[in-house]
């Protein structure tokens, strides 16, 4: 079986890291000023794990998604 969606390239991939980068500063902030006590992300891979294991180790639950 052939995946038919395109990757991002070039401009899309960069604007795509930095969302990325924006996420994860955006609830790092959050959970160290202690304005949520639990989160939830969804993605499609495991660009966010270090993300999460920040979250946790701060104090922040997390609902653990996976897809089989």
């Amino acid at each position: 079986m052939v995946n038919s969606a395109k990757r991002p390239t070039g401009k899309a991939k960069k604007e795509q890291k930095e969302i990325d980068i924006m996420i994860a500063v955006d609830m790092l902030t959050h959970s160290f000023q202690k304005n949520m006590d639990e989160a939830t992300l969804l993605a499609g891979d495991l660009d966010f794990k270090p993300l999460i294991d920040a979250l946790v180790l701060n104090g922040t639950e997390f609902l653990k998604l996976v897809k089989r």
